[in-house]
């Protein structure tokens, strides 16, 4: 999988489990994608991006280019079938949508706190 398609694969993987609503953004608008992938790298290394790909694909189509309802279908069967896994990811991506509220534009010492909670779970 080449940069482009891992990054679109983690932004679209960000935005189904962390959609946003009238008073949030999507996951993608505040650079959780880049913290989910960052996390997932190191702990699993440079290939989990296509592991991730083939785990979320549906009939041979990208997690990417599939409906919103079918992108939920897939997460679902990943959270069934790697329970675990799915707990990582979707933490990930919450401590990444905090980094924004949080962190870089917030309160740094709430950021600080929120790394020491996310280490002490092994995230």
């Amino acid at each position: 999988m080449n940069p482009v398609e891992s990054a679109q694969l983690m932004a679209a993987l960000c935005d189904a489990l962390l959609p946003g609503d009238g008073n949030y953004p999507a996951a993608s608008l505040t650079g959780t994608q880049a913290v989910v992938a960052n996390r997932l790298r190191e702990r699993y290394g440079g290939g989990i991006f296509d592991r991730l790909a083939d785990d979320l694909a549906i009939e041979g189509r990208a997690f990417p280019e599939l409906s919103p309802d079918e992108r939920v279908t897939a997460l679902r069967r990943l959270e069934r079938e790697k329970p675990e896994f799915f707990a990582y990811l979707l933490m990930a991506a919450y401590l990444g949508v905090l980094r924004h509220t949080a962190g870089d534009r917030g309160d740094p010492a709430r950021w600080a706190y929120l790394q020491r909670c996310a280490a002490a779970v092994g995230i």
